[in-house]
């Protein structure tokens, strides 16, 4: 860890660092690189003027993480951020300051992630901007330190109490614990099948940053995905796996194990190619049945799911009733009446009729489910037609995930694949025709070639 001269040795705040369990991947030959991140300083929140910053308030619908126990579940007190802005006064401490930072003396060899870069990244490659905004996010209900998200920074202690008190609402501040950067190892993930799962060590699963990844989801996603796959293993059960077209979870995993990292890898939306699909209210309708299937699911959350299913299909019967726009009309809907009768659910898809409407011509909809089931079936409902076509995308993904690849298939024999390719291929070791398709530079005819070299392996 880097903060301006200092050297440390460590794990995140207060921990150890893993250094030995680095010595002895290394010791297996390992396809191993360095990566870099960073984190801002800790601030203490009572020396911060809350009254001259902007308020950025919590959401203000009543929600949870969990999608089990309902409307009247437990929700957590809800505290407010709030916005500073950096300035010429705060960037001319920096630029000053620079040649103290490991980042730019050389020290700090590994690659940083291109989408949260330091704030000494930010004011030499936008030079041009005269302030970046600045998030203050308390860290938690029993405690008074606050994380300056957009401030990551390696800096000298003395220098970060310096740029942070030029920011309005900082002038007072004082630093609980400053800013560092961090330089870790990381496994190559294309050494990592789909259940990350080490191919060169049977019985070995990684998950987190040590498979090129930053960020705090990313690394419990893969955890939860390496635990779940460690204990089927273990118990010589099914293995937990999933595809780009069910879950983030999966888009991650197949950009990790087929195109590898250059840098510290983000889970972004825009990864995702059928991301209408992929939506936050809809992650247990996605998800639940993939658990269920392997044994994954508590008692409680069986029954949950169970009450689920039969709401669930009470209002889609509801959503099914076939009405004009003369009743939607005296519901209160401010609409034109076309004469033509549609399912609730396509009246849906129109702008001037509301949830409320909705209940008010099928009040069955209130009794049949909770307000987040209600919301997620208008949500399908709104985006049936885009969905549809990327579901005729997903049958094709699907049928070509269907066409294993042997792991034992030397790429280097198989005619008409470039010297790229076969590296590429030997590298990420597909493990079906689908996944090969997604590989950087794998042609149309390339796959031609991968499907015969499959049939002659298999006659």
């Amino acid at each position: 860890m880097f903060r301006g001269a200092e050297r440390i040795e460590g794990g995140r705040i207060d921990e150890h660092g893993a250094s030995q369990l680095a010595r002895q991947l290394r010791e297996l030959d390992l396809p191993m690189g360095r990566l870099k991140t960073g984190t801002p300083a800790r601030l203490d929140g009572r020396t911060i003027d809350w009254s001259a910053l902007e308020e950025q308030p919590s959401d203000s619908e009543h929600w949870t993480m969990s999608f089990l126990g309902g409307e009247g579940r437990q929700s957590l007190p809800q505290l407010r951020c709030a916005i500073t802005r950096t300035n010429e006064h705060t960037h001319a401490i920096i630029r000053d300051n620079l040649g103290q930072s490991p980042l730019f003396s050389g020290d700090i060899e590994g690659r940083g992630p291109r989408y949260c870069p330091s704030i000494e990244d930010k004011i030499i490659r936008f030079g041009d901007r005269d302030g970046h905004q600045v998030f203050l996010e308390p860290e938690g209900l029993d405690t008074h330190l606050v994380y300056p998200n957009g401030l990551s920074t390696s800096l000298p202690a003395d220098v970060q109490r310096a740029f942070l008190r030029t920011l309005p609402g900082l002038a007072q501040v004082e630093v609980a614990v400053p800013g560092y950067a961090v330089e870790y190892d990381h496994i190559d993930p294309r050494a990592l099948d789909r259940r990350l799962a080490l191919r060169a060590m049977q019985g070995l699963f990684l998950g987190g940053q040590i498979n090129g990844t930053t960020g705090y989801e990313e690394a419990a996603a893969q955890g939860l995905l390496a635990g779940a796959n460690a204990a089927a293993h273990a118990r010589d059960l099914a293995p937990l796996i999933l595809d780009r077209a069910e879950s983030y979870l999966g888009v991650l995993v197949d950009d990790l194990c087929l195109q590898g990292i250059t840098e510290p890898y983000r889970m972004l939306t825009a990864r995702a190619e059928f991301r209408l699909r992929l939506r936050a209210d809809n992650a247990a309708t996605r998800l639940t049945p993939v658990g269920r299937e392997l044994g994954l699911l508590g008692e409680e959350r069986e029954l949950w799911w169970h009450e689920r299913e039969v709401r669930r299909e009470e209002a889609v019967q509801a959503l099914g009733a076939v009405v004009g726009a003369d009743i939607l009309r005296a519901a209160g809907a401010d609409m034109k009446d076309d004469g033509v009768k549609r399912p609730l659910h396509e009246w849906a898809r129109f702008p001037a009729v509301t949830v409320d409407h909705l209940l008010e011509v099928a009040p069955a909809l209130e009794e049949a489910g909770d307000g987040e089931l209600l919301d997620e079936l208008i949500q399908d409902a709104v985006y049936a037609p885009y969905v549809e076509r990327q579901n005729a995308e997903v049958r094709a993904l699907r049928a070509n995930e269907a066409i294993g690849l042997p792991g034992d298939l030397d790429y280097g024999a198989i005619g008409g694949l470039s010297t790229e390719m076969v590296e590429r291929l030997t590298l990420a070791r597909p493990e079906t025709l689908g996944a090969a398709a997604r590989i950087r530079g794998i042609t149309p005819a390339a796959l031609a070639a991968l499907l015969v070299a499959i049939r002659q392996h298999a006659a």
